[in-house]
C-alpha cells in the first residue's frame, strides 16, 4: 500500500507571503494618513488566517495519519484500548517493527540451519503460496517476493 507519510505537505515555517495571500491594489507603502495602518493591520490579519490555515490542515493530515498507523498496530484499536496518544503510537510502532525484524532474523538463521543440517533436497513451496512468499521473504535481506496475481 502507500506510504502514511506521502501526503505529508511542506511548507516554509516562516513563509509570511506564500499562499493565498492578496494585497489589494494601492495598498502598498504609499497610502497616506492613518488609512495606512488600517490596511496594514487588515493585511497582517490575512496572513496570519492563512499561516493558521495552513497550521491547522498540517496538524488534521497529521492525526490522520496516526489514526491510519493506530489501524494496522495490533492491540492498538482493541475496544478495551482507550484511543493511544501520539507518542504511544508511535512506540508501539517502532517496537512492533522492531519485533518483527526479530522474528524474521530468527527464521532466516532457523532456516540456515534446517537447509545445513538436512541432506535432503529443499521442498517445493510451489503449492504453498504464503511459505513461498516466507521463504523468499527469510532468503533475501529485504527482497520483495514476486507477486502471484
Amino acid at each position: 500500500g502507500g506510504g502514511v507519510m506521502g501526503h505529508a505537505r511542506k511548507s516554509p515555517p516562516q513563509s509570511l507571503s506564500g499562499g493565498t495571500t492578496t494585497v489589494a491594489p494601492g495598498s502598498g507603502s504609499s497610502g497616506g494618513g492613518s488609512g495606512g495602518g488600517k490596511q496594514k493591520n487588515r493585511q497582517a490579519k490575512t496572513v496570519r488566517l492563512n499561516i493558521n490555515a495552513r497550521e491547522r490542515r498540517r496538524m488534521h493530515d497529521l492525526n490522520d495519519a496516526l489514526d491510519e498507523l493506530r489501524s494496522v498496530i495490533p492491540y492498538a484499536h482493541s475496544p478495551s484500548v482507550r484511543k493511544l496518544s501520539k507518542i504511544a503510537t508511535l512506540l508501539l510502532a517502532k517496537n512492533y517493527i522492531l519485533m518483527q525484524q526479530n522474528a524474521l532474523d530468527e527464521l532466516r538463521r532457523l532456516l540456515a540451519y534446517i537447509q545445513s543440517t538436512s541432506g535432503a533436497a529443499p521442498l517445493d513451496l510451489g503449492s504453498f503460496p504464503a511459505a513461498a512468499k516466507l521463504q523468499a521473504l527469510l532468503q533475501g535481506p529485504h527482497n520483495e517476493p514476486p507477486s502471484s496475481s
